[in-house]
């Protein structure tokens, strides 16, 4: 099983998606999680363009949106998550 967090520029996160799959992180066996931290964006358009370039390489039940602030704590805390 992969989860990968992306804190990044909205703008980067097709393409790192597409850098996962054509480095061959998406290939092991199990599940494949894609967190994204928010924003998600900059406005409608951006944010559409977004998650269609994310879908080419992630199912949508794969994909999941955080706050900033939800998403500290978790990441603080990783190891109590593992």
């Amino acid at each position: 099983n992969r989860l990968f967090y992306l804190a990044l520029a909205p703008e980067l996160f097709g393409t790192v998606s597409r850098n996962l799959r054509d480095g061959g992180m998406l290939e092991s066996a199990g599940w494949h999680r894609l967190v994204i931290e928010k924003p998600f964006g900059y406005d409608y358009p951006s944010a559409s363009k977004l998650n269609e370039e994310i879908r080419h390489v992630f199912r949508e039940d794969e994909v999941f949106r955080i706050d900033h602030y939800l998403g500290k704590e978790m990441v603080q805390n990783i190891e109590v998550i593992r």
